[in-house]
């Protein structure tokens, strides 16, 4: 039996508007976090609440733990095989390159990541902190800004489980 937790947040990690571009913001928050053994799986609801476009690019995330140990995040298998594939064809001239999504205004799109940990259980920290610096608006990242995942209140903090 594997058990899982869902952690939570009430953090909304915002990107403010610009003094070039007053009509753009955007705001980030967590859809789910399910936190397994080793495996963090976070998805993040991104929503354009401007009334602009906004191209929405995310490279590497980070995920501090209590303890200062820093995780990387992956994103999924799929997503990284095609955007390879898109690069691949792009350079030898078959489409174009991949290129960051337009966000329409109003509308929300979601972001899969995942953290791995093999020497430790992730499930026994109270509380992980989720940088937003992975994630670009306009070429802006979100510099400075973070979520913080708490455990479950029956979550069996510091045991072995």
């Amino acid at each position: 039996m594997v058990r899982t937790w869902q952690f939570s947040s009430s953090d909304v990690a915002v990107v403010p508007s610009t003094a070039t571009q007053p009509e753009n913001r955007v705001e980030i928050r967590l859809r789910s976090a399910t936190v397994r053994q080793k495996t963090v799986q976070v998805t993040l609801a991104i929503a354009n609440l401007g009334s602009q476009p906004a191209n929405v690019d995310a490279g590497e995330f980070s995920m501090r733990l209590p303890d200062g140990t820093t995780l990387f995040g992956d994103a999924p298998v799929l997503d990284q095989a095609l955007k390879l594939g898109q690069s691949m064809l792009a350079a030898v001239g078959i489409g174009n390159s991949p290129q960051a999504p337009n966000l329409a205004p109003g509308t929300t799109v979601e972001m899969d990541v995942e953290f791995r940990d093999n020497r430790r259980d992730l499930r026994r920290y109270p509380v992980l902190d989720l940088g937003m610096d992975a994630i670009s608006i306009n070429g802006r990242a979100c510099t400075d800004q973070h979520l913080f995942l708490h455990a479950p209140e029956r979550a069996p903090i510091g045991e072995n489980i």
